[in-house]
């Protein structure tokens, strides 16, 4: 009975393993298709990814280029240039011509796979590029290039041609082209060319697996890019070879843009991928036997793990067989082994788990101290963070996309005004804040973003707060995805630039308006007078001089002085607007245009018009001013059509009319020698004194607003035995050609009085230098400076060079790279004149500048309780440039007092000092000048009492 009970057993384990066998056996097949058909998906996956991140990265190298296009059409000077040429013989004459070329070649620069950068004009069939005009000598019309068929049938704003041969450089090209509407009519083009190499090498250097390849295809189904063939072997997508067709959907799941296809008997897998930005697509290939490998590779190993487990199992069983007799034998020794084994692992599970809860103890501690450690560093940024919000008067904002609900912080919604709560629906938001017009613009700079047109939303805003106030908005903004890389949430700041707008308006209009007169100033007059004259449009130019005006300034003050040449340039505007353009020259001298007539009769009634308005006196406050003018005409282009020589003739005509009594008017003649004979005596005077030392150096100091002690001196050039004003001999320096030797010898005189005063062991103050714009062609200058501070030992910290924005008016770059060298040799730069003439804040943002001076008609126009912010808004903007401010022609002690409440660093002007010879300057050299000031002031009280 025990033995057939052992016999039933043994056939109990017989079946029980077969059936283990049949389960080990089914379960192999069935896993081994699990992961062959998961292994499929996860190899076409990855051939799927890797077709996004190629198509991505080619659509951003193409959008770099198409920005450029883009901001071409931002350019003014560009698209004006192609609206308004009208010949082809006279494009490379137009004013515009030189600044379009070389914003042409600007963009041309920008890149080295940039071919050409071009405009295309459709009236002249011409091409202005970075190289020159290029008009065609053959049969050529612009309208049936494929460039402008592609650009004129394409929706959108940038449009990217299909590759060709350039005909002329040979090489595999791309056109990238936008048009340019005048009147709903297409009036030209804006594009650039690119080589193709270098994006086909980017291509190239992207595998797919082990044998696999990406192919790029454009929009008409073109193969730009295909590692068998060249780029001259264009050919369209259904010349792969083989027949391509859409793979099982069940197979693939949800991606329809997968094919396969045969191709020189080898069989393909495809994956398409377009691109936004110009519908070429990116294909991704690879073999099927790439992935069969693979595959075949597990059959292999399912087989050797199967066989070795099936080999086990028969080994176990043949064990088992030959063990059953003695398992009663070894029965009881198993179950004490069992049960001392049991003991054993008991053991070891105890003292196990007392090490864990040791160790956690420990970790917790540790966890504790970083949590403790991490909210102290949180609460830090967020105090960082409220004080940056604060302090850039700037607020936070988020929109989310799936309910289109908007929050805005709320210390920004109480600067707005706005009392409504959080989570207000987008649309209601923007009708209740923004005008139509601004509205759009916004929703359109989010709707770009939302589409995958901008990394970021980045937009300027006026909106009228709840004050009833506009305020200038800056919005930005980026976006947050959740893990299927769905846009979420767009969050970003506001940023409230309404101040920062006022500021550079502001600025914009005093670079070409006159702040006392609000007359256009020198450069607004030269660029109308330069339109007129090559308009080739004959008119007629007058300079106007109040006479003897230096006498009510002295008599009346300059307070008077200012608001006769206001009520004067009220009175010639008033005589007759639209033919006249009155214009303040500086001082007490104006510029008036008279276009578009040649009728010397009429041109003689202005002036009689205006000698007119001079017959009355003028009331300025309790006094009655009479006020002469002596007016100096000349015609173009009879007398001349170059715009200094015309300026210079009416001057010349001036002087001339000043030598006749009371208000006179002459014109311009070639028998006005007078002028010319002036200049003849001071020309040989300036000659004459280089040879025989006849020059002298004055010294003004610049007196530090916080301490009162002098910080430095401005060098100012004089004639030893000639009392003629440097306004005079300066400008005639310049234009006979000796202004570099001069300027060489004022350099060598400061750096000697330098030396002389190192060597008697003071204490050295920085000296500034007027640098003309003449000296800019002394190529020699930087080496000649460099070797005499050497020689003298002298350290170009002590040296300043001041400068005007008028020596950019040419070769901006070279002036530029002039002024790097100067500060490469420790030498400051100066912008002097600063408030008048063509001064822009543009200048500021890229000069290599330290100081500016503010001009004395700005200080003497805005130094006063009403407009003293004007002047505390420029000297905290060049602050913010890390400028210094230096206010020069200051005279009187409330001017000072004001300054030095508005953050002004320094004070030069006769409150403190005239120009002094070296002598009077070693004298006071270590004074403090306003301590000095005060005592006279407290001596000239005690006198009057």
């Amino acid at each position: 009975m025990k033995s057939e009970k052992k016999y039933n057993t043994s056939n109990w384990i017989g079946v029980c393993f077969l059936v283990l066998v049949l389960i080990f056996t089914l379960s192999g097949v069935f896993l081994l298709i699990h992961i062959k058909n998961n292994l499929r998906k996860s190899i076409l996956g990855n051939l799927k990814k890797d077709t996004q991140i190629i198509s991505m990265e080619i659509d951003k190298y193409l959008c770099r280029y198409g920005e450029l296009v883009a901001q071409m059409l931002t350019n003014d000077a560009i698209v004006s240039f192609v609206k308004e040429n009208e010949s082809s013989e006279t494009i490379a004459s137009s004013p515009d011509y030189k600044k379009v070329k070389a914003t042409l070649e600007r963009i041309k620069s920008t890149s080295n796979n940039i071919a050409l950068a071009w405009l295309g004009m459709k009236e002249l069939n011409c091409l202005a590029t970075n190289e020159g005009i290029w008009v065609p000598d053959y049969d050529y019309d612009m309208e049936t290039r494929p460039w402008y068929i592609e650009m004129n049938q394409s929706n959108r704003k940038v449009t990217y041609t299909q590759p060709y041969i350039d005909g002329i450089t040979g090489k595999f090209t791309l056109s990238i082209v936008s048009p340019i509407y005048e009147h709903g009519r297409l009036a030209g083009s804006v594009g650039i060319d690119i080589h193709m190499e270098e994006l086909i090498s980017f291509i190239d250097s992207y595998s797919i697996g082990l044998k696999g390849f990406p192919i790029l295809i454009s929009s008409n189904d073109t193969i730009i890019y295909h590692p068998n063939m060249s780029l001259e072997a264009l050919m369209k997508i259904e010349e792969l070879g083989g027949k391509i067709k859409k793979t099982d959907s069940k197979f693939l799941g949800e991606s329809p843009e997968f094919y396969e296809y045969i191709e020189n008997n080898t069989e393909y897998y495809l994956f398409y991928n377009s691109m936004a930005s110009n519908d070429w697509r990116i294909a991704a290939i690879i073999p099927k036997s790439e992935i069969n490998a693979q595959m075949n590779q597990l059959n292999t190993m399912r087989i050797i793990i199967f066989g070795s487990f099936t080999t086990i199992l028969i080994i176990i069983a043949i064990m088992f067989r030959l063990s059953n007799n003695f398992k009663e034998l070894n029965e009881l020794y198993e179950k004490l082994g069992i049960k001392e084994k049991e003991l054993l692992e008991n053991n070891k599970k105890i003292f196990s788990a007392y090490e864990q809860l040791a160790n956690s103890e420990e970790k917790f501690k540790i966890q504790y101290a970083t949590i403790q450690d991490y909210t102290e560093k949180i609460e830090d940024l967020k105090q960082k963070y409220d004080i940056a919000i604060k302090g850039t008067n700037s607020g936070v904002w988020e929109y989310e996309v799936s309910c289109r609900n908007f929050y805005l912080s709320e210390d920004f919604k109480n600067a707005l005004g706005i009392t409504e709560k959080n989570g207000k629906d987008y649309n209601s938001l923007l009708n209740e804040l923004l005008a139509e017009n601004e509205r759009k613009k916004l929703e359109n700079e989010i709707a770009r973003f939302m589409s995958g047109g901008r990394e970021e939303i980045y937009c300027q805003v006026n909106l009228k707060n709840s004050f009833n106030r506009i305020q200038c908005i800056l919005i930005r903004g980026r976006g947050i995805f959740d893990g299927n890389n769905g846009l979420k949430l767009v969050s970003g700041i506001i940023l409230d630039i309404t101040k920062i707008k006022e500021q550079e308006k502001y600025i914009e209009y005093i670079a070409y308006y006159d702040p006392l007169t609000n007359l256009p100033n020198r450069i607004k007059f030269i660029e109308a007078l330069e339109k007129e004259v090559n308009d080739s449009q004959p008119g007629a130019i007058m300079f106007l001089d109040l006479d003897d005006f230096k006498r009510i300034n002295d008599t009346m003050g300059h307070s008077c002085g200012d608001k006769i040449l206001q009520k004067v340039a009220e009175s010639l505007l008033n005589i007759e607007r639209g033919r006249l353009l009155v214009s303040r020259f500086g001082g007490d001298e104006f510029l008036i245009l008279i276009k578009r007539e040649e009728n010397i009769n009429e041109i003689e009634n202005y002036a009689k018009k205006i000698i007119e308005v001079f017959k009355d006196n003028i009331m300025i406050e309790e006094y009655d001013a009479h006020v002469n003018c002596s007016i100096g005409i000349t015609l173009y282009p009879f007398d001349s059509i170059d715009v200094n020589k015309l300026i210079m003739n009416a001057d010349v005509a001036m002087y001339k009319a000043k030598d006749l009594a009371g208000s006179n008017y002459v014109f311009f003649n070639n028998k006005m020698a007078d002028k010319l004979k002036e200049k003849i005596k001071i020309e040989k005077l300036l000659r004459d004194a280089l040879k025989e030392n006849g020059f002298t150096l004055l010294y003004q100091p610049q007196v530090s607003t916080l301490t009162g002690n002098i910080l430095g001196f401005e060098a100012l050039l004089r004639l030893k035995a000639h009392e003629i004003s440097p306004i005079h001999f300066i400008p005639l320096a310049e234009e006979i050609g000796i202004i570099i030797e001069i300027g060489r010898w004022v350099t060598k005189e400061v750096v000697k009085q330098l030396k002389t005063r190192k060597e008697k062991g003071g204490e050295l103050k920085p000296i500034a230098i007027n640098f003309s714009a003449q000296q800019l062609h002394d190529s020699g200058y930087i080496e000649f400076l460099k070797a005499l501070l050497e020689k003298e030992k002298i350290s170009g910290e002590y040296l300043s060079i001041e400068i005007t924005e008028s020596i950019f008016l040419d070769k901006k770059d070279e002036t530029i790279t002039f002024l790097h060298k100067l500060k490469d040799l420790g030498i400051k730069i100066a912008l002097d004149d600063f408030g008048v003439g063509y001064s822009s804040l543009s200048y500021l943002t890229f000069l290599p500048v330290d100081k500016i001076k503010l001009d004395k008609t700005l200080n003497d126009k805005f130094l006063i309780m009403d407009d003293i912010m004007v002047i505390s808004s420029i000297i905290s903007l060049a602050h913010s440039l890390s400028l210094e401010v230096i206010a020069e022609g200051i005279e009187s002690i409330e001017q000072y007092l004001r300054l030095k409440e508005a953050g002004c660093d320094c004070i030069q002007g006769y409150l403190f000092s005239k120009p002094l010879d070296i002598e009077s300057i070693d004298r006071i050299y270590n004074d403090n000048l306003v301590q000095k000031l005060q005592k006279n002031i407290k001596f000239c009280k005690e006198e009057q009492l």
